[in-house]
């Protein structure tokens, strides 16, 4: 994904200063809160601060950001938050996030050249999980479904991943 960090003109987007800029560019976001472990990143964040309102970002960079944005869509087909509400109700104890996390890693990897040789490793992470907690181990009960937030399609997701990763 470096190539995606490529400005116009040589110019170089920092990830950190941009991802904070755009917080700042929502209307309806008043505060942002940002983690800093040293001294050098509490003068950085406040430099990046000191920029932060609406309409700080230029064109190119709100060009850059939807062209970064559909590119991480494209390399995570399955919208699971993690949330395990799905683990919760599953009689067969199939690790459904881990699942989709595996799969969506493999389908990203893939549709990012420069991590194309990663695709492997994640069938290797699937078969390598406890079988009880596979894909292949769902029952069909629905049950994830119905307190799935995000309403997947949780079993034929599954269907899917195991397709792709055994």
């Amino acid at each position: 994904m470096g190539q995606l960090f490529e400005g116009e003109e040589g110019k170089n987007f920092n990830p950190v200063d941009l991802a904070l800029r755009w917080l700042w560019n929502r209307p309806d976001i008043a505060v942002v809160l940002s983690g800093m472990s040293s001294f050098e990143q509490v003068k950085q964040n406040i430099e990046v601060a000191s920029k932060g309102t609406v309409g700080n970002l230029t064109a190119t960079e709100q060009e850059f950001i939807g062209k970064l944005q559909r590119a991480y869509d494209e390399s995570q087909p399955i919208k699971c938050t993690k949330c395990a509400y799905c683990t919760k109700g599953c009689s067969a104890e199939v690790d459904i996030p881990y699942n989709f996390e595996l799969y969506n890693n493999h389908v990203g990897s893939q549709s990012l050249a420069s991590k194309a040789s990663d695709a492997p490793l994640f069938k290797l992470l699937y078969g390598a999980m406890n079988p009880k907690n596979r894909a292949d181990q769902c029952t069909d009960c629905g049950n994830c479904e119905v307190v799935c937030p995000q309403k997947l399609p949780i079993r034929e997701l599954l269907k899917k991943t195991q397709q792709v990763l055994s």
